[in-house]
């Protein structure tokens, strides 16, 4: 092209980088990516379009640990790929070491009314974990499995429930 310094980057009308529009770049951030379990990988862009193990499991883990009532429980349980034991967590009931009887039976009555406690709280614990479990499972396979990967968990339960594995 002669003249008026249009060359083939800009010029009137939409030139290759340059006109009306021009070049845009593309977003690189994670937004763009889809954060849910896969069978197989990527697809074979170059770019990836599916989030990695680890990325999804972090974003799993952050919102059960904001969003679950006692939270915390399953999401170390998903972080350590294996259900926490709670009998870590179940205390075992003092007694007293006093000589004088008087003394010795009102501390076994205070340790009796803090392990009664420490039962009910663990209790607790223990009930939320096993509803959390269920509603954890529901909420990784409605929301972050691909399609693909739902069928694949079907088939394995299928074949789990008929004994043929």
């Amino acid at each position: 092209m002669s003249g008026r310094g249009r060359n083939q980057y800009s010029g009137r009308g939409r030139g290759h980088r340059g006109g009306r529009g021009g070049f845009q770049r593309r977003n690189n951030d994670n937004s763009q990516i889809e954060m849910k379990f896969h069978p197989y990988g990527a697809s074979g862009s170059s770019r990836p379009t599916v989030a990695t193990f680890a990325q999804v499991k972090e974003a799993l883990i952050l919102k059960i640990e904001k969003g679950y009532e006692r939270g915390k429980d399953i999401a170390e349980s998903i972080q350590q790929m294996n259900y926490i034991d709670m009998k870590k967590f179940l205390s075992i009931k003092d007694k007293s070491t006093e000589t004088d009887f008087k003394l010795k039976k009102q501390q076994n009555e205070s340790f009796q009314m803090i392990f009664k406690e420490e039962i009910k709280i663990y209790s607790e614990r223990k009930t939320m974990l096993e509803k959390n479990k269920s509603s954890a499972a529901a909420l990784i396979k409605s929301n972050y499995c691909t399609i693909t990967m739902r069928k694949k968990l079907k088939e394995e339960d299928e074949s789990v429930d008929d004994g043929s594995k």
